[in-house]
């Protein structure tokens, strides 16, 4: 079964105070497109996802959000001195007095107000920690994806089956009024004929070899043969499934350029009207089809 690459994923995984989020869109796109909201930090859980994605999904422009919420009595702040800082900042004050032969002191007011010498340290989760918690999520997350785009898949079989099934109909009748056609030009070239003649005699073969031409001008026969067996590999694709968005793509076009022909040498109106409708339900179906993977 065909599958869509319009689908959404979400999960969370809770282990203690740690909350893990992950979210995944995907829409239609030529190729695989990734987009990925991860705290910079965290940047190798990106490439673990990223990967992931790779492996489970082959086309589709996939929008990937993940976070992190720690609990109350989680990675508590405790404010700490930056000594380190401290001491630069020092040792440039007496460099700036000896250099510019200055005089005064530095008092701790003067410190406190100096930017970062006073911090917050948090205690963060180690990346294997957080990875634990990540793996089945991000498993959760893909497999709801999966289940949302092969449904919406099914819906664009059904419809695209459909219409498949209306242009097979309006081939057939294409090909029934062939005959007719002919036959009934026949008819009209010869009453043209006597009309214009009057009593002169007109040889009959001379009408059959018009007739004839005419017939080989308007003959689809060779149109409506190739175009059924694109709708037959077409049909083929589509019921095999997989990553067959682009297979189906390129014989549309071919069904289109066939179609083209058709309406450009069919000289009858109620067989140009079919091959009309025939080009517009491919166009409907090439809407459909750029949304399957």
């Amino acid at each position: 079964m065909i599958t869509s690459m319009t689908g959404y994923g979400r999960a969370e995984n809770l282990q203690g105070e740690m909350n893990c989020v992950l979210e995944i869109r995907s829409v239609n796109h030529r190729f695989l497109d990734l987009s990925l909201r991860v705290p910079k930090r965290y940047q190798v859980l990106g490439d673990f996802i990223k990967k992931n994605i790779k492996k489970n999904f082959s086309r589709g422009s996939f929008d990937i959000s993940l976070t992190f919420d720690v609990g109350e009595n989680g990675n508590e702040q405790s404010l700490k001195p930056n000594l380190a800082l401290a001491r630069q900042y020092l040792q440039s004050v007496e460099t700036l007095k000896k250099e510019l032969n200055l005089e005064g002191q530095v008092s701790l007011d003067s410190i406190l107000s100096m930017k970062d010498i006073l911090c917050y340290d948090k205690d963060e989760e180690s990346v294997e920690t957080l990875m634990e918690i990540l793996e089945p999520t991000l498993h959760q997350t893909m497999e709801a994806l999966k289940q949302m785009r092969a449904a919406e898949g099914e819906a664009l079989f059904t419809e695209i089956s459909q219409r498949i099934g209306t242009i097979r109909e309006k081939l057939e009748n294409i090909k029934k009024e062939q005959p007719k056609i002919l036959e009934a030009y026949r008819d009209r070239l010869s009453e043209q004929i006597k009309r214009l003649a009057g009593e002169i005699n007109i040889d009959p073969g001379r009408i059959a070899q018009e007739a004839a031409i005419f017939a080989e001008r308007a003959d689809v026969s060779e149109e409506t043969l190739r175009l059924q067996s694109h709708l037959d590999q077409f049909t083929k694709h589509l019921k095999d499934g997989g990553t067959v968005g682009r297979k189906l793509d390129f014989i549309l076009q071919e069904m289109n350029r066939e179609t083209n022909t058709l309406s450009s040498k069919v000289p009858d109106h109620s067989c140009s009207n079919e091959a009309i409708e025939i080009k517009c339900e491919l166009e409907k179906i090439r809407e459909q089809v750029q949304n399957v993977e």
